[in-house]
């Protein structure tokens, strides 16, 4: 199939949306689609999308030079080939007004389009700002969702939130994209042993990587891990990622306040062979976040053999719960502590959430599954365009 996939910009900081796009647009070329990338910013793109070799091929459309949050007309009719010779084209981020122009000129040529709404109508994120977005429903975003083929969601609980604001709309549920291929052959736990000699002890080792932001509620795992302590039960934190440097100083006071000085360890954003040494060093994941779209860093975690303590403030949660590999807390400290405390205290259940969640990865996630389910999406988009 010709595919055309549309994303405002490629920044590694904006975490999740980004490397959802990269992956899926990666898995349909290394299956034989073709692939367009359209974007603004280009910047942390893959250089080698060259559309050679079974590879995407990346165009940039110009922003307007005063109303920088649209594309400038020059810019759109350079590609309208490019929309016109798609079988679908799939939008990411119902905001960007850019996907508003693009789904009405899809509309004009009958090309079917998806949109991806990436968590951004969930209720959480809709109590933010909640006039501001709903005028803009209202006047743009209502109709391109309800003139999609699909409202494209990763879960279920995804789904229904997002259903409030495009009632007549088509909604389909299918797991964002995730290369587990470097799970496969894991480093071993020598490499973060080595880069941290902190991890070298009996302790259990309770690990949250992500962004150091006000979102993942780390407060919540700092104190559910000093109400651990209190009970005479020792772990010790790790907390990779990083964050703006105000948040980041707030919760390394916290964690003194608790009496965590020495048993929290600040490691900094960790990628590539350091992180998959890094879950191999850890005994589990602990992710209080307060909203979650999908949460790579979860499904990350279970391909990795680490289990998953959790809370209901994550979209994937009935899924995760489903796997066998992760623990859904009630949201708060002391529930948080409880289900950490009752994992610790069982190596057995340690063990079999371990083997269940990495095997789930491996099923759910395996790439010619995931590469069928969006082929099928899309032609069930052409059947819709055809009626």
């Amino acid at each position: 199939m010709n595919i055309v996939q549309y994303m405002l910009g490629f920044r590694n900081a904006d975490g999740g949306v980004v490397r959802a796009l990269i992956d899926l647009s990666e898995l349909l070329a290394a299956h034989g689609d073709q692939v367009t990338v359209l974007t603004v910013d280009a910047v942390d793109a893959p250089r080698a999308w060259d559309g050679q070799d079974g590879r995407p091929l990346l165009r940039t459309i110009e922003p307007r030079r005063l109303l920088k949050m649209l594309a400038s007309a020059a810019s759109l009719e350079s590609v309208d080939e490019v929309i016109a010779a798609a079988d679908v084209i799939h939008l990411h981020v119902p905001w960007d007004p850019i996907c508003a122009q693009i789904a009405t000129r899809a509309r004009q040529k009958h090309v079917p389009y998806v949109v991806t709404v990436h968590g951004m109508l969930d209720d959480w994120t809709m109590a933010k700002s909640p006039a501001k977005k709903k005028a803009y429903l209202q006047f743009i975003g209502r109709a391109m969702l309800e003139q999609a083929a699909f409202v494209h969601s990763a879960a279920k609980i995804e789904a229904e939130q997002s259903e409030k604001w495009h009632p007549r709309g088509r909604s389909i549920v299918v797991p964002l994209p995730f290369d587990a291929t470097p799970f496969a052959s894991m480093p071993g736990p020598e490499l973060a042993l080595s880069r941290w000699p902190q991890l070298k002890t009996n302790q259990p080792i309770l690990l949250s990587l992500g962004r150091l932001h006000p979102i993942k509620r780390l407060d919540w795992f700092l104190q559910a891990a000093a109400e651990l302590r209190k009970q005479g039960r020792s772990c010790l934190v790790v907390l990779a990622g990083s964050g703006q440097p105000p948040h980041e100083q707030e919760i390394r006071s916290r964690a003194s306040a608790l009496g965590l000085d020495e048993h929290v360890i600040f490691t900094g954003l960790v990628g590539g062979e350091e992180k998959l040494s890094l879950f191999q060093a850890s005994t589990l994941m602990v992710h209080p976040s307060a909203h979650e779209s999908f949460g790579y860093s979860m499904v990350e975690s279970l391909a990795a053999g680490v289990p998953l303590v959790t809370t209901k403030a994550v979209n994937l949660w009935p899924e995760l719960e489903a796997s066998g590999g992760a623990v859904i807390a009630e949201a708060s400290p002391v529930a948080l502590s409880a289900a950490v405390g009752s994992v610790l205290g069982n190596s057995d259940r340690l063990r079999q959430l371990s083997q269940q969640g990495r095997r789930w990865v491996q099923e759910q996630f395996h790439p010619s599954r995931l590469a069928e389910s969006y082929q099928m999406m899309y032609e069930s988009c052409r059947s819709i365009s055809s009626r």
